[in-house]
């Protein structure tokens, strides 16, 4: 996946919602506008989401027909701050 862009994720910085792109120690972002098209491509491997807005500290890959976007670390991370 050398030279990809990983989507971070939705914000909502300001007056409208951006994506968040990261690719190595370089941050960048798209301005959604309402209406407008968005597409993805998926290359390699899938990786780990992480939990609670932080990347994953294992850079985990999640197995391809797993349901879920994270690894089990993350995962039980993830629920321990869920409200019950």
């Amino acid at each position: 996946m050398s030279g990809g862009w990983w989507c971070d994720g939705v914000r909502w910085p300001g007056q409208s919602p951006e994506l968040g792109w990261s690719r190595g120690g370089d941050r960048r972002v798209s301005v959604l506008a309402y209406g407008a098209g968005i597409g993805f491509r998926a290359l390699g491997e899938r990786h780990c989401v992480g939990a609670r807005g932080n990347v994953c500290p294992l850079g985990a890959v999640v197995p391809g027909r797993s349901t879920g976007g994270r690894c089990a670390e993350c995962a039980r991370l993830d629920r321990a701050h869920s409200v019950a």
